[in-house]
């Protein structure tokens, strides 16, 4: 009777009690983890203060500095103080710099919103910090105060890591140092789309004409230039990643009433669109804003009957139809043809 109740016990022990080593499952959400970002502090000047603070987008890519903050980590003393300096927000361009400073930098960017006083404490460290990312830090050498240090850089003249040292250099004027601001995205354009070649003419190798490959052409039809650097051509679709492919830089200026025709991809090669049909339209020249005012739709153009024709847009009657390829300015058109002659009693066309 002893033996059956002790091994009852001991059955409902190994029944309830968990395992050995075996793991437990924690009711909680798992830890955070910060992601790097490419914005690296690549100079500073500092000694009871913080005189002055680059930052540089180490991309290819805008970057959005919305909540970023410049803090200081002082010491005043007594106890360390975590100060902040300035908050950030808007675009910082692919490979730009923006320059903050106390005020005492001509060209500053941006100013300190809360300075530091000129004495009292000392600097320990400047820091770049947002809550989603990891810290950038620069950690001023006590020996080096109010020395103008910059970040070195690779062999090849980049920026490969935030962890590059800082060196000590001499400091004449502040051309020695970049900021070009907060990237700003035109809000709107006047520039049009005009006319679209989707399926070229087949052409002898010897032919230089651009008719003979895909393009599309924009015009002014303002009183004012265009500087076309701050745009980009886009075709495909809603949705649609940018790439190589449907994605096309303009540069230069376009002098009212002018015309440029983009018949080249960023890497040189031939533009080649969706002859089936497809949509083009302006951006900006970094691709965050597209401007709808500019949207233009191409039907199907893959029949031989619309090979090597344009869709363009006919200004006189305000419509879009069927063209001739006219890369080198105004858009043209087949003339009508009129059928039987005068007293015939009707006209008709021929119409594209």
């Amino acid at each position: 009777m002893i033996k059956t109740a002790i091994f009852t016990i001991l059955s409902l022990l190994f029944i309830f009690l968990p395992a050995a080593g075996a793991a437990e499952v924690i009711d909680a959400p798992p830890p955070t983890t910060t992601q790097s970002s490419p914005l690296i502090i690549t100079a500073y000047q500092s000694s009871h203060s913080v005189h002055f603070v680059q930052i540089y987008n180490n991309s290819d890519t805008p970057f959005l500095l919305d909540n970023w903050m410049v803090e200081a980590l002082l010491h005043d003393g007594s106890q360390e103080v975590e100060q902040s300096l300035a908050s950030l927000s808007g675009w910082i361009a692919p490979r730009d710099y923006i320059l903050i400073s106390d005020g005492s930098i001509n060209g500053s960017d941006i100013v300190f919103t809360n300075p530091l006083p000129t004495s009292g404490q000392s600097v320990l460290k400047i820091i770049l910090k947002h809550n989603q990312y990891a810290l950038q830090e620069a950690i001023p050498v006590t020996h080096l105060q109010n020395e103008f240090m910059q970040r070195n850089k690779t062999t090849s003249g980049a920026f490969s890591t935030a962890s590059q040292p800082f060196s000590k250099a001499v400091f004449n004027d502040s051309s020695q140092l970049y900021g070009h601001g907060y990237y700003e995205l035109p809000n709107e354009t006047s520039l049009q789309i005009v006319e679209i070649l989707p399926n070229s003419r087949d052409c002898s190798p010897a032919e230089a004409d651009t008719a003979c490959g895909d393009y599309i052409k924009v015009y002014n039809p303002t009183n004012q230039t265009i500087v076309l650097d701050d745009f980009s051509l886009r075709a495909g679709y809603k949705g649609q990643s940018s790439s190589v492919s449907n994605s096309f830089s303009m540069t230069g200026d376009l002098a009212p009433g002018e015309y440029e025709t983009i018949n080249l991809r960023n890497d040189n090669a031939l533009i080649s669109l969706t002859n089936t049909g497809g949509f083009a339209w302006i951006e900006d020249v970094y691709g965050l804003k597209s401007y709808d005012n500019t949207i233009v739709e191409y039907p199907d153009a893959s029949s031989t009957t619309k090979k090597g024709a344009s869709w363009a847009y006919n200004s006189t009657e305000n419509i879009w139809k069927w063209g001739v390829p006219s890369p080198g300015g105004a858009n043209t058109f087949p003339e009508e043809i009129e059928v039987g002659g005068s007293g015939s009693g009707g006209s008709g066309s021929l119409k594209p």
